[in-house]
């Protein structure tokens, strides 16, 4: 079973604000100030991206059909299996990789994610949510990719954006959204 947050979404973003970090700071060690545990996620192909939003969607389709009593132990077995078998889900929390690779796979920096314990536990954030930095020509691509899926998009007080939603399906909708139009966009 995935839990479901209460959260209002909203689709407003100030593209005076929002500004593209430089290499430095994105290739930093150290951490960054949004997030000391900055591991630098980048050079992600459109079709890894689209891989990791099949694993993820194929994922979540499994977890919904787990009956109530068998939860805890299958949940464990798919946790194990995410480990084993999905390079990319490795340093991501399940359920938000495949939009982190499609925002980085367009162009985006993301800086900091979490699922929001969509399958139970203790998380960050008590919703799925992405923080990122975006070059203003894609916010058009990225609004309609989230309204698309009703998932938020708005500006932090720092100028990046956050994506979030009461749902995680919505996170897997909107990656498939946005490889879709980025590739209709190229073609155009």
């Amino acid at each position: 079973m995935l839990y479901t947050a209460d959260v209002v979404i909203e689709q407003s973003v100030n593209s005076s604000l929002m500004e593209m970090p430089d290499e430095e700071r994105l290739t930093s060690t150290d951490g960054l100030d949004e997030n000391h545990d900055y591991g630098q996620i980048c050079d992600v192909r459109i079709d890894e991206a689209i891989e990791t939003i099949a694993n993820e969607a194929e994922l979540l389709t499994r977890i919904e059909s787990i009956p109530e009593e068998e939860q805890e132990e299958a949940l464990a077995e798919i946790s194990d299996e995410l480990f084993d078998d999905f390079d990319s889900l490795i340093r991501l929390d399940f359920g938000v990789a495949g939009l982190v690779e499609a925002l980085t796979a367009i162009g985006c920096a993301t800086i900091s994610s979490c699922n929001g314990g969509v399958m139970g536990g203790s998380h960050a954030m008590p919703h799925p949510w992405i923080i990122f930095h975006a070059p203003t020509n894609l916010v058009d691509l990225l609004l309609r990719a989230a309204e698309e899926a009703n998932a938020g998009l708005t500006n932090n007080d720092s100028g990046m954006l956050e994506v979030y939603s009461d749902d995680i399906w919505k996170f897997n909708r909107m990656a498939g959204h946005l490889i879709k139009q980025y590739k209709e966009t190229l073609l155009n």
